[in-house]
């Protein structure tokens, strides 16, 4: 649709036009913050910007309102059983909710999304990448060798 159409702006001389709340080549970027807001109306959290009504969150945070922060234990310990069943082949009730994408790889590079965690006595060591957008699967490599049988 040429200039996000009508409701977004117009054509002229090849180029166009945005409408008022609209911007970009092709006025496909909305000025609005609507969708960046909190119910408490602040912003991506005050730990990123809005940009076309998305939240674009600081290197050290994710979530759809920059929520999250990266280095937060509180992830590592949430993807663990995901971690146990897709990776590792551990049976848990809760498998099924599961909606990560798992790599094995023979190393991992160590990063600020890297998770060492404990289970039975065995070191679990995986990282994970954010999704960009909303909705889209977290990506988690893990590493192939294990120190002790899971």
């Amino acid at each position: 649709m040429l200039c996000g159409g009508s409701s977004r702006g117009q054509c002229r001389c090849s180029a166009c036009i945005c409408r008022p709340g609209y911007s970009g080549d092709s006025c496909e970027c909305s000025l609005s913050t609507l969708e960046c807001q909190k119910a408490n109306g602040e912003v991506c959290s005050g730990k990123g910007k809005c940009v076309c009504n998305r939240c674009h969150c600081d290197e050290s945070y994710a979530g759809k309102y920059c929520e999250e922060s990266i280095y937060s234990a509180s992830i590592c310990e949430r993807l663990k059983p995901c971690v146990l069943c897709m990776a590792y082949g551990k049976k848990y009730p809760s498998c099924e909710q599961c909606n990560i994408k798992v790599q094995m790889v023979d190393d991992l590079e160590s990063s600020r999304a890297t998770c060492f965690m404990i289970n039975l006595g065995c070191i679990l060591k995986y990282s994970y990448i954010s999704p960009i957008t909303e909705g889209d699967t977290m990506t988690v490599l893990a590493k192939k060798d294990r120190v002790c049988e899971l």
